[in-house]
C-alpha cells in the first residue's frame, strides 16, 4: 500500500471535467496530467507499448491522504472496488472519478514523448479496455504454462498450441466518439468518449 506519491507519470484519456471546462484539452484526448493547470496534450490516437501490468485500487474519498491498494485478496481492495459503484461527482484532473477505483494498472511506453507512463483503466468505462490491451503484454514460456494448465475449456486447444513467446508489441489506442445515441458495439451510448485498442493482431 502507498499513499498519495508519484513517481511514474500518468497516461490519461480525457473526456469531460474542469481540465476540458477550463480550456486545458479538447474532449477526446489523450493526454499527461503535470498538474491542475498544465496537461501534456498527445492527440486521440497515440501508440504505446504495454511492458507490464497489476491490479489497483485507488481510494479517493480523502484527497489530501489518496491510498493505492495492489493486493486484490485485501479486505481494504475490495471494499475500495465496492465504493467504485458509488458515482460520485469528485474530479481529478479534468476526470470525472469516484470516491473508489479499482482495474489494471498498465505500465507503458508512450511512443511520441519517449516515456514510461502508468495508464490506469480504474473506471467502468474503462476496464472492459484493459483486455484489449493486455494481449500485447510480453508472454513468456511459464505464462503459456499457466494458461494451459489453468484452461477450462475457454479456450481451444488448437489456439492455446499456437501460442509463441514474444515481446511487447505494439498497441494503437484510438479514440471514438459515438454522437446521436447511436449503437457502439452494439450497445447504446450516450455519446461518452471510448477507447479503441488497436495494433498488429486482433485485440481479444
Amino acid at each position: 500500500m502507498s499513499r498519495n506519491t508519484q513517481f511514474l507519470g500518468r497516461l490519461q484519456l480525457f473526456s469531460k471535467g474542469n481540465a476540458i471546462n477550463e480550456g486545458l484539452i479538447p474532449p477526446g484526448t489523450y493526454g499527461i496530467p503535470e498538474s491542475d493547470k498544465k496537461i501534456v496534450k498527445l492527440g486521440n490516437s497515440i501508440d504505446i507499448l504495454p511492458l507490464a501490468r497489476r491490479l489497483k485500487a485507488l481510494d479517493l474519498s480523502d484527497k489530501e491522504a489518496i491510498i493505492a491498494n495492489y493486493d486484490a485478496t485485501s479486505d481494504e481492495f475490495k471494499e475500495i472496488a465496492a465504493k467504485s459503484e458509488e458515482q460520485d461527482s469528485m474530479c481529478m484532473y479534468g476526470m470525472s472519478v469516484m470516491y473508489g477505483m479499482y482495474g489494471t494498472s498498465f505500465l507503458v511506453f508512450e511512443r511520441s514523448t519517449g516515456r514510461f507512463l502508468e495508464f490506469f483503466c480504474g473506471t467502468k468505462s474503462t476496464r472492459p479496455v484493459a483486455g484489449d490491451i493486455a494481449v500485447f503484454l510480453p508472454l513468456t514460456a511459464s505464462q503459456i504454462d499457466a494458461k494451459k494448465a489453468n484452461n477450462n475449456g475457454d479456450v481451444d486447444v488448437s489456439q492455446m498450441k499456437q501460442m509463441k513467446t514474444h515481446g511487447p508489441q505494439t498497441c494503437t489506442l484510438n479514440v471514438q466518439i459515438a454522437k446521436n445515441n447511436r449503437s457502439y458495439c452494439g450497445k447504446k451510448n450516450d455519446g461518452s468518449v471510448r477507447h479503441k485498442p488497436a495494433g498488429e493482431r486482433a485485440c481479444a
